[in-house]
């Protein structure tokens, strides 16, 4: 579970951040990204953070609440000494988590953190902690361009089997087990010396979850110029604009301003308008074709393999999807494990001594007759 980088969601998600300064493992350059893991209720989600709170680090080292304000407040003096932040089920808005994962962004990115005790001067202190945050909601929106987040897949095959969580809590408490779980880590991090976890891989939960959450202009556009058989070619900004207005009514959407809207696109997507002569009139037109808008969202991972989108000359289904390799693990536990991989596990055998030669015997000497 924990891999190189800093955090992961789970729940519907689960944010576990740097596990850099938790295990003494040079992870250092893992830091500054998350880790997302989608999944609902019956998952298993508790019972990892139960084992890194009581048998890795400690209750000491650990704080664990619901209150965002934690992260939200000015005053956060309680997180003065730990290691690691679990903030499970918090009752939020989206609106409350969008402001919630910008201030995760900076207990991210940051290298120091500012500990602010009511009544006391802010003091400084260099940023070891990590951060989890548990929830059954998809509430945690992500930048369009985020690169700090990896959400991992996670395969459904063990939800609710009880019998399996149960041998794995007692395998948890078996003595030994926290002590193995740090060995794991450390040959991790001897295995893999020069890895950069940038720029984080594209998985499937990651893409759906960009997808599900796609701002409001964009899935507008995929709504109404990609799935339906619409086209931008010399569109006036007008025209485009009126269609959007009326899309976010709809949809019970604020829409944004003219200006803004002609600036995303023009800055995410390289649409341009252009000025074109038509009679004695100069509108302005935004003009791509459908090929062109299809391989810009394509290219953002904006394109599900569920979206019935049909474009002449371009081949859904064969188009390119996030990699999962079913033999994973089992070449990363190789790759671990071999000697060859861990020179410092390699050592020389002593030189085997071979046994002295015995001396022969004296004869004994037999008295005289």
């Amino acid at each position: 579970m924990v891999t190189e980088w800093p955090s992961f969601v789970m729940g519907s998600q689960m944010i576990v951040h740097s596990f850099d300064g938790l295990w003494n493992v040079d992870l250092r350059k893992f830091l500054y990204m998350e880790q997302c893991l989608f999944c609902s209720e019956g998952w298993g989600k508790g019972i990892i953070t139960d084992f890194i709170q009581r048998s890795v680090l400690g209750t000491q080292l650990v704080y664990k609440t619901s209150d965002p304000q934690t992260i939200l407040g000015s005053f956060n003096g309680q997180l003065q000494g730990k290691v690691l932040l679990l903030l499970e089920e918090m009752p939020t808005e989206k609106s409350q988590w969008n402001n919630l994962y910008r201030s995760l962004k900076d207990k991210v990115t940051s290298d120091i953190i500012e500990i602010h005790e009511k009544y006391k001067t802010p003091t400084h202190y260099k940023n070891f902690m990590s951060t989890i945050v548990l929830t059954n909601e998809n509430a945690l929106r992500v930048e369009n361009d985020d690169r700090r987040t990896v959400f991992l897949d996670v395969s459904p095959s063990r939800k609710g089997d009880l019998n399996y969580f149960k041998k794995l809590g007692d395998a948890m408490k078996y003595p030994g087990a926290s002590e193995a779980f740090y060995a794991y880590l450390r040959a991790i991090a001897d295995a893999y010396p020069d890895f950069n976890g940038n720029p984080p891989p594209m998985t499937t939960s990651k893409q759906e979850h960009i997808i599900s959450t796609l701002p409001p202009l964009f899935q507008f556009i995929k709504d109404t110029y990609l799935v339906v058989k619409n086209y931008m070619t010399d569109l006036p900004v007008q025209e485009f604009y009126r269609v959007y207005t009326s899309y976010c009514e709809t949809h019970c959407i604020s829409p944004l301003s003219k200006i803004n809207a002609s600036r995303i696109l023009s800055n995410e997507l390289g649409i341009n308008s252009k000025v074109v002569r038509k009679g004695g009139k100069t509108p302005r037109v935004y003009s791509i074709s459908r090929e062109d808008l299809y391989k810009k969202f394509f290219g953002k991972n904006w394109i599900h393999e569920t979206d019935e989108i049909d474009i002449e000359g371009i081949d859904i289904e064969t188009s390119k999807k996030p990699a999962s390799d079913p033999k994973a693990l089992e070449k990363f536990l190789a790759n671990i494990y071999n000697p060859a991989n861990n020179p410092q596990d390699v050592q020389e055998k002593p030189a085997e001594e071979k046994p002295a030669e015995k001396k022969p015997e004296p004869a004994e000497e037999k008295p005289a007759p």
